[in-house]
């Protein structure tokens, strides 16, 4: 008996800025430094290849933009490091670039968390009752001194 093979749809090409931009993430250097403090060379090394391979996989998008702007390294003074005005200006540049390919962000916040809960409630098959108020009790009973 012979399976049928599932036949995977080609993924759909990347636009030329998309592809452009991911070039330039894979091509990019920055100066090292030593016995100063800089960013940790695997740590920016990492972040750079998963945004590229994130853009090239056509994984990008508006979430892609805030991992970027808010990405943190670790420090380093005696091994070698990137220089970190270096970094954060190219960082700052690769986050104006995905602005613009992508769009910015949704916003995030105090009200995202109730935003979600709401829409899963909505979802939901079955009802889930709102907790009641909490009723003051009078176990105890204020003092009189």
């Amino acid at each position: 008996m012979s399976r049928a093979r599932e036949v995977t749809p080609p993924p759909e090409p990347l636009s030329p800025a998309i592809e452009a931009l991911a070039t330039r993430i894979r091509a990019v250097r920055f100066p090292r430094i030593r016995y100063h403090r800089g960013y940790d060379r695997s740590d920016v090394d990492f972040l750079l290849r998963t945004v590229a391979h994130r853009l090239e996989s056509g994984r990008g998008g508006p979430e892609l933009t805030r991992e970027v702007a808010r990405s943190e390294f670790h420090a380093t003074t005696v091994r070698s490091g990137y220089d970190e005005r270096s970094v954060d200006d190219y960082l700052d540049e690769l986050t104006d670039s995905l602005r613009e390919l992508f769009g910015e962000p949704p916003p995030e916040g105090p009200g995202l968390v109730r935003r979600l809960l709401r829409a899963l409630r909505r979802s939901l098959p079955f009802r889930i009752p709102r907790p009641s108020p909490l009723r003051r009790s009078n176990r105890f009973p204020p003092s009189s001194e």
